[in-house]
């Protein structure tokens, strides 16, 4: 992974704007511009704060993105921190780069004293290749549809 950084979107040299654009490219919708916004231009650069979002680059080149945040847009608000918006762009795929996102999130929340880490997701096998284990499905705030939930234990070490 020597090519690769992972840059906290605060810290993107090209500017938090930019940063946003992309995440929002990737998971957003022309009704929900100004949440995105809102949420990851206050998001946190501290190593105890929620949220987080981080990007994958190939120097400066944006090549994927990640979060972490206190809540998902799912019914088990009880549950925290929840992994967000991995997405590696097609051409990368294949290298092991989620999991390298994911292993960047998972040290981030261990940091914070979490033992878990939750995601929700609608994929079928891919999560489960890294060790995260589905615990049960949730109801999806947008949809109304069952989610599947997944936990991945965070070793203390």
């Amino acid at each position: 992974m020597d090519n690769f950084s992972i840059v906290n979107f605060k810290n993107y040299p090209l500017g938090i704007e930019k940063a946003i654009n992309y995440y929002h490219s990737k998971w957003g919708s022309a009704e929900n511009y100004a949440f995105f916004y809102d949420i990851i231009f206050h998001s946190s650069n501290d190593i105890m704060g929620l949220p987080k979002f981080f990007l994958l680059t190939e120097a400066e080149a944006i090549i994927g993105c990640i979060g972490l945040s206190p809540f998902d847009f799912i019914s088990r608000a009880d549950l925290t921190p929840w992994l967000v918006g991995l997405f590696i762009e097609k051409e990368h795929r294949g290298k092991n780069l989620g999991n390298y996102l994911m292993t960047h999130v998972e040290k981030e929340t261990k940091n914070m004293g979490y033992e878990n880490l939750y995601l929700t997701t609608d994929h079928i096998a891919y999560y489960e290749k890294y060790s995260w284990i589905r615990i049960e499905d949730g109801l999806d705030l947008f949809s109304g549809k069952q989610s599947r939930i997944y936990m991945k234990h965070l070793n203390r070490t």
